[in-house]
């Protein structure tokens, strides 16, 4: 868990420059505890509203559609952090001690493939291979489909075989 106490501050300007450009990104970002806020208010209202009024419901959807769920995110996140950084496999060099990590894969949206996003910083795909479990990059693929996103960094198949040492 040391790599949370680092302060390490990711360079934004070399791997995020054009969200950085981007002035709807920059205003969401500055928001931030607006989004937070909002991911406690809306679970907490939807129970409200679909219990038709009841205060228990409320506080229920506040505890589990808000708390609950950013509990578990971070703990999700943090066990890809640190395990991925010691259980798993390693084909590629990336210059620390990252992993690739099966276990982790569908809880963390695809992330624990932790090992690939490290070689390729700047690629918005972690699963890399058709067997590597990446929920979050079939989301990033829908949105491309329907042109609400473009311009999708990936490593070609050339850079991939390049890199691989295993």
């Amino acid at each position: 868990m040391g790599w949370v106490l680092a302060g390490e501050i990711t360079n934004a300007g070399v791997f995020a420059k054009d969200m950085i450009k981007d002035p709807l990104m920059t205003q969401i970002n500055k928001r931030q505890h607006v989004w937070v806020l909002l991911g406690l208010v809306i679970p907490a209202l939807i129970g409200f509203v679909a219990s038709g009024g009841s205060a228990m419901a409320a506080i229920e959807g506040l505890l589990w559609g808000g708390l609950v769920r950013i509990f578990m995110g971070q703990q999700i996140m943090n066990a890809t952090n640190s395990v991925g950084h010691m259980y798993g496999n390693r084909p590629f060099e990336s210059g620390d001690r990252s992993t690739n990590n099966f276990w982790l894969a569908i809880p963390s949206m695809g992330q624990s493939w932790h090992n690939n996003h490290h070689a390729f910083p700047v690629s918005a795909v972690a699963g890399l291979y058709w067997w590597q479990i990446d929920l979050g990059t079939w989301f990033i693929r829908g949105l491309e489909a329907l042109k609400l996103v473009w311009d999708v960094k990936a490593p070609s198949a050339q850079r991939i075989s390049v890199k691989k040492t295993v």
